[in-house]
């Protein structure tokens, strides 16, 4: 897995999966620490290959760690499986899709 971007644009690339999740999460922390504040978060999702549910708890703690430190985001690319995923599984709402 892949994490870069600028300060406040988050580009998630490969798979997203137990196996890697500390390694992923350290990564998107660590980009966390480097926001601009005032401005939103964006999150592209499109280039994610694998995702399981320990990728999707990770990104809705992000999300809830975001919302707590009163932080927009939003995403604004994501990939056709996860959008079935999310659907299916009514997590779209949270995850703030711009698509």
């Amino acid at each position: 897995m892949k994490i870069k971007g600028t300060k406040n644009k988050i580009v998630c690339e490969g798979d997203f999966i137990f196996d890697n999740a500390e390694s992923v999460k350290a990564g998107l922390l660590g980009k966390l620490e480097k926001i601009q504040e005032g401005k939103p978060v964006v999150f592209d999702l499109s280039h994610l290959e694998e995702i399981d549910s320990s990728g999707l708890q990770l990104l809705l703690s992000l999300f809830k760690t975001l919302e707590k430190r009163k932080i927009q985001y939003k995403v604004n690319a994501i990939n056709d499986n996860l959008l079935e995923i999310l659907n299916l599984s009514g997590l779209d709402k949270f995850f703030r899709l711009e698509v």
